[in-house]
């Protein structure tokens, strides 16, 4: 089994931090994982994705050049990753936000309203733990349990008010998956 999840948005999105806790889940339930940070100079504002490899065998490369899935935040992240994603991967998108635009693209679309229903949870900032939670429904190497004890170990302190709302973003996502 090998898994390559390409998770791409704005810096300040929670891109990087999503994929942390798709990794530490990876290795909380022992295995082999890599995760693999692109970003540009800017902190905020700036293009940025993750690539992360979850298997049960040693992984060759963290890089991925056509994903199985493929979480997207921002519009310039479809136009840019969508065509890689394999013929028989999936696209989870933020449907506020983004709007796949009419290219050939073979992979199965998942539009969730990320940004809606982090909002309904308390507070639109974490549109990404939805998207996270969408992908867990598919993606049969991570549980739920896994993904919500690593979100625990992760969240900043900063952000500790965030972390029920981050949870329930989860399951919102989670079952948004399966309609």
């Amino acid at each position: 089994m090998e898994n390559s999840v390409l998770i791409a948005g704005f810096g300040g999105q929670g891109v990087l931090f999503t994929g942390r806790v798709l990794a530490e889940a990876g290795l909380l339930l022992g295995h082999e994982v890599t995760w693999y940070p692109s970003y540009g100079p800017e902190q905020r504002g700036g293009t940025c994705n993750c690539s992360v490899v979850i298997g049960d065998e040693p992984i060759g490369s963290p890089v991925i050049d056509a994903p199985d899935y493929l979480l997207v935040l921002n519009q310039p992240s479809w136009a840019r990753f969508a065509p890689t994603a394999k013929a028989n991967g999936r696209i989870i998108y933020n449907e506020n936000i983004v709007k796949p635009d009419a290219g050939p693209i073979a992979a199965g679309k998942v539009p969730i309203k990320a940004t809606r229903l982090a909002g309904k949870a308390g507070d639109e900032r974490v549109a990404n733990m939805v998207l996270l939670g969408a992908l867990l429904r598919s993606l049969e190497s991570i549980t739920m349990a896994a993904a919500k004890e690593a979100l625990r170990d992760l969240i900043s302190p900063k952000y500790a008010d965030l972390l029920e709302i981050d949870l329930d973003c989860l399951d919102l996502g989670y079952a948004k998956a399966a309609v």
